[in-house]
């Protein structure tokens, strides 16, 4: 009964790792600037407020 719960232990961790690697998706870097980019200067939560601004 032991060796069956440590098979379908097993069984599970490996199908999540198999999940986990198969939705890994490679990063997505920043487009290059353009001339409609907005630029805030100014602390950090000045900054922050400017990006949620701009972005939504």
């Amino acid at each position: 009964m032991r060796s069956r719960t440590m098979f379908l232990s097993g069984g599970a961790a490996l199908a999540s790792a198999a999940l986990g690697l198969a939705l890994v998706a490679p990063a997505q870097a920043d487009l290059a600037p353009s001339a409609t980019d907005v630029v805030g200067v100014g602390s950090d939560t000045v900054q922050n407020i400017g990006n949620f601004l701009a972005d939504g």
